[in-house]
């Protein structure tokens, strides 16, 4: 019923606190290009996804009768 992954509440899942996928996969991809510009990985560390995704899906909430906080953003 509730996932990390915001993807999954369009398939189904209730409500997600957790990564978004594509801005993750955008902050990944700042990380490449800072090391293509130069050609060093100093500086690079592993870092945790900086946005976190707060959403819900209002027709499974309303299936199991689960009242959603306002911060979560309702998914078409």
């Amino acid at each position: 019923i509730f996932t990390s992954e915001a993807g999954l509440v369009q398939r189904g899942a209730v409500a997600a606190f957790g990564a978004d996928i594509y801005q993750w996969g955008y902050q990944a991809g700042e990380q490449a290009a800072q090391y293509l510009k130069t050609k060093k990985t100093d500086g690079l560390k592993p870092e945790m996804v900086k946005l976190r995704k707060h959403a819900y899906n209002p027709v499974m909430a309303k299936r199991y009768n689960i009242s959603i906080p306002a911060n979560f953003e309702a998914v078409k």
